[in-house]
């Protein structure tokens, strides 16, 4: 095996490694809330429609009709970590695109760093290629000024070589709380903007560089106590060939999210 190989094979083995000691390397939740709450401490529900769906790792613009499609997850929330279920629905023809199952390791915190861990199982119903696909993430965040975060994620295709993808997010919210408004829903809005930066090393083929940047901006306007409506959008620019003309494409989204 060459060096350069042995490089890529120790650096997916610790990404994988360092996404399931996470877990436990955090021991969980404080020990208060162990005592106030079960094993279950709560969870969420979100519906979300985009004008069109762009994967996050990928970059690839998935796009049929005019309608766009709805994206719905369920979290719930555990002492040891969070449980996903997320589906990508098309409404231009009612069929589910994709359907992706994932956990999110407790957060190891550092005075203002913060580490944690996830892993994924995705399948695309509405494809032909049958099978699912895995995925292992590990992401190191800072809170200063600014939020930085940087992401290193790995791909284990279930007919292909495993693949990698590197990415780097700037943003920073805003409390619209500043304003002293006498109107709830204005006084406890929130405004996030951000940035991000992906490189893809062999993801889903052979290309390697940067191939695609979001930047976005979002409103959580909350309703009531448990609802909050999120509406925002997304501009995303993706390299043709990793480097060729850059593809544009403005994503307009309205979401809705219930906290139990």
């Amino acid at each position: 095996m060459k060096f350069v190989d042995k490089i890529k094979s120790f650096g997916r083995k610790a990404v994988l490694a360092a996404s399931l000691a996470l877990p436990f390397v955090s021991g969980g939740v404080s020990a208060e809330d162990s005592v106030n709450k079960g094993f279950i401490q709560g969870g969420s529900l979100n519906s979300t429609w985009k004008s069109q769906y762009i994967g996050s790792r990928s970059g690839t613009v998935f796009a049929k009709g005019n309608m766009g499609v709805l994206q719905n997850t369920l979290d719930v929330n555990t002492k040891y970590g969070t449980v996903e279920c997320w589906q990508n629905l098309n409404l231009e023809d009612g069929k589910t695109c994709e359907v992706d199952l994932g956990y999110y390791s407790p957060s190891l915190k550092f005075g203002k760093f913060e580490f944690s861990g996830a892993l994924f199982g995705f399948v695309y119903p509405d494809m032909d290629r049958a099978g699912w696909d895995f995925e292992s993430d590990l992401t190191a965040a800072y809170h200063g000024p600014v939020d930085v975060s940087l992401t290193g994620c790995v791909i284990y295709p279930r007919d292909m070589s495993p693949g990698a993808v590197g990415k780097i997010s700037v943003g920073k919210s805003f409390s619209l709380g500043k304003n002293k408004s006498n109107i709830p829903m204005i006084r406890d809005s929130k405004l996030t903007l951000e940035g991000s930066l992906v490189y893809k090393h062999e993801y889903f083929g052979s290309d390697r560089g940067f191939s695609h940047y979001d930047l976005s901006g979002k409103l959580e306007i909350p309703v009531t106590k448990t609802f909050t409506i999120s509406p925002g959008v997304m501009y995303h620019g993706v390299a043709d060939s990793f480097g060729g003309k850059i593809k544009e494409a403005w994503v307009p989204f309205v979401g809705g999210t219930l906290k139990f």
